[in-house]
């Protein structure tokens, strides 16, 4: 699906080395209508793929990219976005983590995603609560043939691909659930902000 120009975007990137059996997927949410409206999948080296996102997440508006930082594997893309280079700039709207488990949600100081054991759990889980409640307009080809092969594993990390099948559309589908949960036009979030700007009317006195 094309931009629109009113509409807001953000990707969920799950890297690779480029090499071995893994993909780079990224995938584009319509932050409105939860529509993965684009999907990009390649086998290419990091500085490649950051010159494809930024002028992907270009086209979509500026879209708020977040991509997966685990093990290291992001941080090359995270630094070809954030820096750009002699031909392109900086990118402008990368994601940057809030803590929500603290307090004050304080947003970290670097950008990406984490993937540990406790985030992982958490967005996965927020994408089993979106395909549950079905409100995904439609679905992928490349996403519903990892899910069918995405399961429970009796060692870490669990869930995962079954062996010899892939799951980085997968983690990148979760990560755009995620960035929809944050940064979505959710009819709840809509509902609170009415309730929180209501304001009584002034009281008037008799005399």
């Amino acid at each position: 699906e094309r931009p629109r120009a009113d509409a807001a975007y953000a990707i969920g990137v799950d890297t690779s080395t480029g090499r071995g059996s893994d993909f780079t997927v990224a995938t584009i949410i319509d932050l409105a209508s939860t529509a993965i409206v684009a999907v990009f999948r390649a086998k290419m080296e990091s500085p490649r793929v950051g010159l494809q996102l930024h002028y992907l997440g270009k086209w979509y508006n500026t879209a708020k990219v977040a991509v997966e930082r685990q093990g290291g594997y992001g941080d090359a893309l995270i630094y070809a976005l954030r820096d750009g280079d002699d031909m392109r700039p900086a990118y402008s709207n990368l994601y940057r983590h809030t803590k929500f488990t603290s307090g004050n949600r304080p947003i970290s100081d670097d950008y990406g995603h984490p993937m540990g054991p406790n985030s992982r759990g958490t967005v996965l889980d927020q994408l089993k609560v979106m395909l549950r409640g079905m409100v995904f307009p439609w679905m992928p080809s490349t996403h519903m043939d990892e899910l069918g092969t995405f399961v429970y594993a009796s060692t870490t990390p669990s869930p995962r691909a079954q062996d010899g099948c892939n799951d980085d559309c997968v983690m990148s589908f979760a990560l755009a659930a995620e960035m929809y949960r944050q940064f979505g036009d959710q009819p709840q979030k809509r509902r609170r902000q009415s309730k929180a700007k209501y304001s009584p009317p002034p009281t008037r006195s008799f005399d």
